[in-house]
């Protein structure tokens, strides 16, 4: 082996013209340092080859071709020294030498033009680089900000105290954070599970629908609503949803953005308020209706003070009683002198349920003392027509002093209309009460003063008008007279001898006569004459519209039937007893005092011509 390396290096050495002593591990040194040389530079051009091959947009590729070239040029002369040992090839060393020279040549040719032009390229290439680089820094610092945002969008969506969702087009749960599921109480997979169809009223979710597919047809981009869920354990919570659409660039609809808050403690304070308001206003409408009340009633109390007779109470609550009342029709019933039946005497409205005159024992409120519907605890007044219809009616005792003088009656002007269902049944019957007790007041104090004016102005021993009476009325009727120019008399009558008749028959037996005369006056003269008796047992009449000599016929038969009278006290018949009259006629500019004063003169006259006879005075 080694004389074979030791025969071929020095052949080689030979051939390249180099005297020197032959040592094998140079030769092997160098075979394989020229073998390692040619098969890189065979490799290297292999490679640029392919590089530019599969870079068709390579910039420059001339010159990757001429390094290829050069290298290859390279590697076979390192290949033909490899080659010489063996087989000494000179020429075709020279030529390859040469070829190798050419293409070095060429290479560098080639390679020094470019120069400025790679040289460009390279910085255009680093600068290019450098921005790049600054823009990865730039995306990396976004990134990193999208992904921070990110963070806390998902810190804020999960954290947030009111429900969150994303919801798809179909109405499916893509995304909902805890609060959402806490207030449904569903767990995040058992929401993601189902639609917002699945957990929502049904009296809510057409609305619901109807402004989903007005964001998914683009005619709006959000909208609010207030709707009802149900929770998981069954029942309906009161929410306000908010939804946005989320679109593409292209404006393409991805999915719904849905915020719900939960609204229903917020609604059911709204509930309250609302309750409290109207209980508010109710309580106002009720004070405002409370003081109209007291007021119409005050100004209806001092009118019914005011009033001289029942009759006069008529128009007052005719015109009052329709306002405290409204849709109702009334009358009042008076209890009649002898209490044996009652009679309408004010009407408002159309009370055509009750009859105009009833017996007592025919009304339940009469018979109970007390206020009584009609129906109440199965009782009907018997009064109540049965053709009334289902309307509410209504009866309320009028009391004076105790006594009870008449009702109220008040019926619905509608059918149905039932104040036995009404809440201000309470306040309606206080109302009712209240003026049926004014009404009675007005009444007693009416039938009070009728009673002390006929106690001031009626004899109590005889009923007819006392001398005060004549005092008033006698200059009334005197200025009539004169006004119209009537005729107007006056007699005076009295009792012939009575102080001998009392004495010898007793006081008993002279009040006795005294009624029976006065009862024959009052029998005797028209209800437009006014009787009185004047003091002791002296009467006065007042005839309107008679002369004198009409006066002195009446006084005549007046004294006929007096003397005719049938006195008996203590079964025995006493009498007869007599009477004298003056009788006078009204004389124009004559006062009432010179009347009186004539037929005075003229009874005087009627005593002394003999008594139990009639005299008409000369002065008239």
């Amino acid at each position: 082996m080694n004389l074979l390396a030791a025969n071929s290096y020095g052949q080689a050495l030979a051939a390249a013209g180099a005297f020197v002593e032959p040592e094998p591990l140079l030769f092997w040194a160098t075979l394989a340092a020229n073998v390692l040389i040619g098969l890189c530079f065979l490799a290297i051009p292999f490679a640029l080859f392919l590089f530019v091959r599969r870079n068709g947009g390579l910039r420059f590729k001339s010159i990757f071709v001429m390094f290829g070239l050069f290298i290859l040029a390279s590697g076979i002369t390192h290949w033909m020294a490899v080659l010489q040992i063996w087989m000494p090839l000179h020429r075709l060393a020279a030529i390859l030498l040469a070829l190798t020279a050419a293409a070095s040549l060429a290479t560098a040719a080639a390679l020094w033009p470019l120069l400025p032009q790679v040289s460009r390229f390279l910085d255009r290439r680093m600068s290019a680089e450098k921005e790049l680089g600054q823009a990865n820094r730039r995306l990396n610092d976004s990134l990193h900000l999208l992904q921070e945002s990110e963070r806390r969008f998902r810190l804020s969506f999960d954290s947030a105290p009111i429900g969150l969702a994303a919801v798809a087009l179909d109405g499916r749960f893509i995304d909902a954070n805890h609060a959402l599921c806490a207030m449904l109480g569903y767990s995040e997979s058992e929401l993601l599970s189902r639609t917002f169809q699945d957990i929502t009223h049904p009296d809510d979710l057409q609305t619901d629908l109807e402004h989903v597919r007005t964001l998914i047809e683009g005619r709006g981009d959000s909208y609010r609503m207030e709707k009802r869920y149900f929770h998981k354990s069954g029942y309906v919570i009161r929410a306000q949803l908010d939804v946005a659409m989320l679109r593409d660039e292209h404006g393409k609809p991805l999915h719904f953005i849905s915020q719900i808050q939960d609204i229903t403690s917020r609604k059911r304070v709204e509930a309250e308020l609302r309750e409290n308001k109207r209980k508010l206003e109710q309580g106002f409408a009720r004070l405002m209706q409370t003081n109209h009340e007291i007021t119409t009633l005050s100004e209806l109390s001092g009118i019914l003070q005011a009033c001289q007779s029942v009759e006069e109470v008529a128009a007052p609550l005719s015109t009052f009683t329709p306002a405290l009342f409204p849709g109702y029709s009334g009358s009042m019933y008076l209890l009649h002198a002898s209490r044996n039946y009652l009679e309408s005497t004010v009407r408002f409205g159309n009370p055509d349920s009750s009859e105009p005159v009833f017996s007592p024992d025919a009304c339940w409120a009469l018979r109970r003392g007390q206020l009584h519907w009609n129906g109440q605890d199965g009782l009907r007044c018997a009064h109540i027509r049965a053709d009334s219809g289902n309307r509410a009616v209504v009866c309320i005792p009028i009391i004076s002093q105790g006594d009870i003088v008449g009702i109220g009656f008040l019926q619905a002007d509608k059918a149905g209309d039932d104040a036995l269902q009404s809440e201000d049944r309470q306040h309606f019957e206080q109302l009712a009460g209240m003026v049926a007790d004014r009404v009675g007041i007005a009444v007693s104090n009416i039938k009070l003063r009728q009673t002390l004016r006929l106690q001031s102005i009626r004899d109590p021993l005889t009923g007819l008008f006392n001398r005060r009476y004549l005092e008033e009325t006698l200059p009334r009727e005197i200025g009539l007279a004169e006004r119209r120019g009537h005729e107007l008399s006056m007699l005076m009558i009295d009792v012939d001898r009575f102080k001998q008749f009392n004495d010898v028959h007793g006081h008993e037996a002279g009040d006795q006569a005294l009624r029976l005369i006065g009862g024959q006056i009052a029998k005797h003269f028209r209800d437009s004459d006014i009787a009185c008796r004047f003091g002791g047992e002296e009467f006065a009449v007042v005839l309107p519209g008679a002369n004198g000599s009409q006066a002195a016929a009446k006084a005549e038969e007046l004294r006929a039937q007096v003397e005719r009278l049938q006195l008996t006290v203590r079964d025995e018949v006493i009498g007869p007893v007599t009477i004298s009259v003056g009788a006078a006629q009204f004389r124009p500019q004559q006062r009432a005092g010179d009347l009186i004063g004539t037929a005075d003169r003229a009874l005087y006259r009627a005593k002394n011509e003999g008594r139990n006879r009639v005299v008409i005075s000369a002065e008239s």
